[in-house]
């Protein structure tokens, strides 16, 4: 079993790795907002009140706009390992593209890469020094697909009863950190968390 990847700082974004602990709803909302930030900074960067001369709006730069989706390998890849705090091998890292922050795969505890099998395109393909051989995944990136759900309206209805939020996010990551196999706990998972 593969330790979790160094714990870098919230304001080394710009290292494209980063570790986040699944905690309060402060500190995921001030990491949301570092990296928020550090998405923004590229050549095209522009906020979407640029060029709006309404009276109650202005030009505060805070509403920043990704960087536009590039056709291929994104300028940047980001790697965002995500742990559950004081549990040493619950942590998972995500492969994230930087410019339209679409998830592509992810990594387990035993640096095991996984890649949603919509994505088997060469050209697309994380290119990081982290990612190595690849397994596809059989489901796709969508609700419907990740909840095998038949329709929306399905969707809605198990996101409704699956209390989103931090234990939900702790659960997702405990059952990927060990994917394929299955926690001896998974009573305690909810069924949208194991896919």
């Amino acid at each position: 079993m593969a330790p979790c990847p160094a714990v870098l700082s919230m304001d080394d974004w710009n290292s494209h790795h980063a570790m986040l602990f699944i905690e309060d709803e402060f500190s995921f909302m001030s990491d949301m907002m570092s990296l928020r930030h550090t998405l923004a900074l590229h050549l095209d960067s522009e906020d979407i009140l640029d060029n709006h001369y309404f009276g109650n709006l202005s030009e505060t730069r805070e509403h920043q706009l990704l960087k536009p989706h590039t056709i291929g390998q994104p300028a940047r890849w980001l790697e965002i390992s995500l742990q559950v705090r004081g549990e040493d091998t619950s942590w998972i890292t995500l492969f994230i593209r930087g410019d339209n922050m679409s998830v592509q795969g992810f990594a387990n505890q035993s640096n095991k890469d996984y890649e949603y099998y919509c994505y088997r395109t060469g050209d697309s393909t994380p290119t990081t020094d982290d990612w190595t051989a690849t397994d596809f995944l059989d489901w796709g990136n969508s609700y419907m697909s990740i909840l095998d759900a038949r329709d929306a309206e399905e969707v809605v209805a198990r996101l409704d009863t699956a209390r989103l939020g931090k234990t939900f996010a702790e659960d997702a990551v405990r059952v990927l950190s060990c994917y394929p196999d299955v926690a001896d706990d998974t009573a305690t998972i909810s069924p949208a968390a194991q896919g």
